[in-house]
């Protein structure tokens, strides 16, 4: 019979959990370290293969940036991580990220040219994008103008109108053109004459199809208003 110090004996150790890369580098090796060495294009490839299968658009986004700090560049990095994703290449944040492990390229392949050229074009990105958020938080800070504010205090007292116009058009029933006070209304809203502008403005427009429509010529208004009855558009 087994005693209690032997089945404490037979208790197996327990291992390392195995993380998602290191099962996957059982497949595609692990990251390469190149202390200087120019690259050739096969080991630029593989450096391709690996990290296209590990890393995404973020990662290569990064890696330029990270390259980017290491070079002592700082204002390029920061203007790299405010660009947006969508305009970075992939395959340039690998080249940096070979660049940061120490790879060197044959000058004859003109990689780090271009590599400098795509840093140079997410920088101008980058760049534009802060001055949009910029031009942004600046709009917000203060607020918006006068004829903004009008324009929504308008469209606010212009929905009763409107309601009305529905009520009469689709429920002519419930339309009681006795009750309807819009001067009194308007009042009641503190309208100004420039609220009272756009508010005109507006249905001017719509008077103006109302009476094209009562026309008929223009066939496509004529088959907007067809289920509408004469004596309702009159």
């Amino acid at each position: 019979m087994a005693t209690k110090s032997n089945l404490l004996k037979k208790v197996p150790k327990k291992r390392r959990r195995v993380t998602q890369i290191e099962a996957d580098e059982k497949y595609t090796g692990s990251e390469q370290e190149f202390v200087g060495e120019v690259l050739s294009r096969d080991q630029i490839q593989h450096g391709f293969n690996y990290y296209c299968y590990h890393k995404s658009v973020k990662d290569a986004k990064t890696f330029i940036a990270d390259f980017l700090t290491t070079e002592g560049r700082k204002d390029e990095a920061k203007q790299v991580k405010a660009c947006p994703d969508v305009f970075v290449i992939s395959t340039y944040g690998w080249l940096a990220r070979m660049k940061t492990k120490g790879a060197t390229f044959d000058v004859e392949m003109d990689i780090e040219d271009r590599l400098e050229q795509h840093i140079e074009y997410l920088c101008k990105q980058g760049s534009l994008k802060k001055e949009v958020v910029a031009e942004k938080k600046e709009q917000r800070a203060q607020g918006p103008s006068i004829q903004d504010r009008i324009k929504d205090q308008s469209d606010e007292m212009d929905g009763q109108f409107v309601e009305w116009v529905d009520t009469f058009v689709g429920s002519p029933n419930l339309f009681n053109p006795i009750i309807i006070d819009p001067y009194g209304y308007l009042q009641s809203c503190n309208c100004t004459q420039a609220h009272a502008r756009r508010i005109k403005k507006d249905w001017e427009v719509e008077l103006k199809e109302f009476n094209e429509a009562l026309k008929g010529v223009d066939e496509d208004l004529k088959e907007g208003y067809s289920h509408l009855l004469k004596n309702k558009r009159m």
